[in-house]
């Protein structure tokens, strides 16, 4: 089965577009997109909760209908997430985690937020559960990849690792089901933290935070399951427990604003 990046947004256009066009006469657009889903909170109600969202746009259809868009306009996006590497202003060598379009589309009505997240391949390394005083968590690292035939005839192929986060009841049933190299499936959103390095520098990460993790057998063969979840313990795990969400909260209350960048990520 080949592996699955796949980020759905529907969202607004949270700032002004910015166009870089090549030697050759390409462009690519960037937009930042802001979401602003719903979803239930602790105390029977619901939250928004929002996110910003790196987007780079090339193709001329694409292109030519990002660059009708302006601050506030809805906007449609489905793409992968895509991790590149380049120098900022101070000479360090920086990654940044972006949505590299396939399409995009401008709705003519405001329609209901969506930021979701679909990621199938193989673990980079064996999760462990870390335990905090108010939830605990799993940091998984998955790698997809992807395979073409370029120009000259030559095959290429791309790896991406996804930085992936389950937190509560449903990291707690995964503990110990997951190995490194076993195929796993999940579901989730696209999430942008800030983070403090061992250097006391602030660096931004942008990750999946799961609702669901599948995994498939040790073998990488079969079907998948929920690691030894039950219909009903899928469902919780799914849909996210009130525990889980609350854990979430602890970690990251709300997504960053990207658009407020000091230091821009370059073409």
């Amino acid at each position: 089965m080949r592996d699955v990046n796949k980020i759905v947004l529907r969202g607004v256009l949270s700032e002004a577009l910015r166009t870089h066009t090549f030697d050759d006469g390409r462009k690519l657009v960037n937009l930042n997109v802001r979401t602003a889903t719903l979803e239930p909170d602790d105390r029977g109600g619901e939250r928004e909760r929002q996110a910003w969202h790196r987007v780079a746009v090339g193709g001329n259809r694409n292109v030519e209908t990002a660059e009708r868009l302006a601050p506030g306009d809805p906007v449609y996006v489905e793409g992968q997430l895509r991790t590149r590497k380049y120098r900022n202003k101070e000479g360090d060598d920086v990654y940044a985690t972006e949505v590299r379009a396939d399409i995009v589309r401008a709705p003519e009505t405001a329609e209901p937020n969506m930021n979701r997240s679909i990621v199938l391949g193989n673990l980079g390394q064996t999760p462990e559960l870390r335990s905090f005083p108010n939830f605990e968590v799993m940091n998984l690292t998955v790698a997809t990849s992807e395979s073409w035939t370029r120009r000259d005839g030559e095959n290429s192929e791309e790896t991406e690792w996804h930085r992936v986060t389950l937190f509560g009841d449903a990291a707690r049933r995964l503990e110990g089901q997951l190995e490194k190299g076993q195929r796993v499936l999940v579901t989730g959103f696209v999430q942008t933290r800030k983070y403090t390095d061992r250097e006391g520098r602030e660096r931004r990460a942008t990750e999946t935070q799961a609702h669901s993790v599948l995994g498939s057998g040790s073998s990488g063969r079969g079907g998948y399951g929920s690691a030894g979840q039950a219909p009903s313990q899928r469902a919780a795990a799914d849909s996210g427990s009130r525990a889980e969400r609350k854990a979430s909260d602890a970690w990251e209350p709300s997504g960053v604003n990207t658009s407020d960048d000091v230091d821009d990520v370059p073409f």
